[in-house]
């Protein structure tokens, strides 16, 4: 059994590459400390924020422009990759709570017959707004690219892609309900998601993207 804090977060990324997602009890400094001597390199996935982002669930009017909560505020969330819309986007994805939270974090790993379906290998979306629009699949050789709030279905297959990414089947809940809590998501490999915010709790999460490679 892994004893110190680099052996249960070398075991979590076994873990995390086999699953998808892992979890454990930890603090977000720790894993910071096990990310540097790796080599990961932190990135932020919107354009202005710092790697490490604080995320609160947000009334429609009050969110960022072109967010997620400035179209679905204090619903829950369509599963989602982070940072598809930049080119090159994070290999994991790091959330973290000080505290314990009611809001649960959902996760649905889609099957092989629907990543390496025709639609999701070759429908083409149109990515992102404005000067940084690309065109990109729901899936390549890195694994899957998808968010249905930045990605608009530009054929016909696109849009059957779009309709198997959002018809979900074993969606994981993630439960907050320890302090400290920490979750290492394998963002090409699953998609993920808040679910509705529980009326009236303070939520803070922090989030941080990583480029590491292939994890092994």
């Amino acid at each position: 059994m892994p004893t110190s804090p680099y052996e249960v977060l070398d075991q979590l990324v076994i873990d995390t590459a086999k699953m998808g997602w892992a979890t454990t009890t930890m603090s977000l400094s720790l894993l910071k400390g096990f990310a540097r001597e790796r080599g990961w390199e932190p990135i932020a996935t919107r354009r202005g924020d710092s790697a490490v982002s604080k995320l609160k669930p947000t009334v429609a009017s009050e969110a960022p422009a072109r967010s997620i909560s400035a179209t679905v505020g204090l619903d829950a969330q369509l599963l989602h990759v982070d940072g598809a819309h930049i080119p090159a986007m994070p290999d994991v994805v790091v959330m973290h709570f000080e505290t314990v939270n009611l809001t649960a974090t959902r996760i649905w790993s889609p099957g092989f017959e629907v990543v390496r379906s025709s639609p999701v290998q070759h429908g083409v979306f149109i990515v992102g707004t404005g000067r940084d629009t690309f065109l990109a699949c729901a899936a390549d050789d890195n694994g899957l690219r998808f968010d249905p709030y930045c990605m608009t279905p530009a054929d016909r297959r696109s849009q059957e892609a779009f309709t198997l990414l959002t018809s979900y089947g074993d969606v994981h809940e993630h439960a907050w309900d320890e302090p400290d809590k920490l979750l290492l998501v394998r963002n090409r490999m699953v998609l993920h998601g808040r679910a509705k915010a529980v009326d009236g709790e303070d939520r803070e999460l922090s989030r941080i993207g990583y480029r590491t490679g292939p994890l092994k």
